[in-house]
């Protein structure tokens, strides 16, 4: 959604290699000019992971690579990426299939420079919900809010079948939700 906007830049990081082709012919087709992909996982280190391998899914993740077929793909911290591509996100979408604490954790001092963090998390996932809120409550962030689209509203109660919840900085909460015209129930 945010690369219709021609002036916003999108960076997207999308590591396996099958998947990478399918964003890289969709921002073809769609023609995106503002859109700058990264065949690299965001993690908590740098160096090699192992990566599910599943064939025909878009939906493969970090693996130990003993109980499902692996392809090796090169990682990096959040902070190391933005230094290289000398930026400071001021949005963040995060779907990473259970490894969120991982991702977060690695954009380290910049993460609490960010102004608004929309972060998919599902039920079945293997993940401590605690341990990411307490991340983002030490980065000074108020959430997690589930956002009603069709009201432009956050509430903090969770919305039946919803996956996707928003943090926001404290720093720029009230500037953010003016502009975009929210509220907070």
């Amino acid at each position: 959604m945010a690369s219709e906007s021609e002036f916003v830049n999108v960076i997207a990081f999308e590591p396996h290699p099958s998947t990478f082709l399918q964003l890289k012919n969709n921002i073809r087709l769609n023609d995106r000019k503002n859109i700058n992909i990264q065949k690299l996982a965001l993690s908590n280190v740098n160096g090699k992971a192992k990566f599910t391998n599943l064939k025909e899914s878009s939906v493969n993740h970090f693996t130990d690579g003993i109980s499902e077929p692996f392809v090796e793909v090169n990682a990096v911290r959040g902070d190391d990426a933005c230094n290289e591509l000398n930026l400071i996100p001021s949005f963040i979408k995060i779907d990473v299939e259970g490894f969120e604490y991982e991702v977060l954790h690695g954009f380290g001092a910049i993460l609490s420079k960010i102004k608004l963090i929309l972060l998919e998390w599902e039920e079945f996932d293997k993940i401590n919900k605690e341990e990411i809120i307490n991340l983002f409550m030490e980065n000074k962030f108020s959430g997690p809010y589930y956002f009603k689209y069709d009201e432009r509203l956050l509430i903090k109660k969770r919305q039946i079948n919803e996956k996707n919840v928003v943090f926001i900085s404290d720093n720029s909460k009230k500037d953010m939700l003016r502009f975009y015209g929210i509220k907070i129930k």
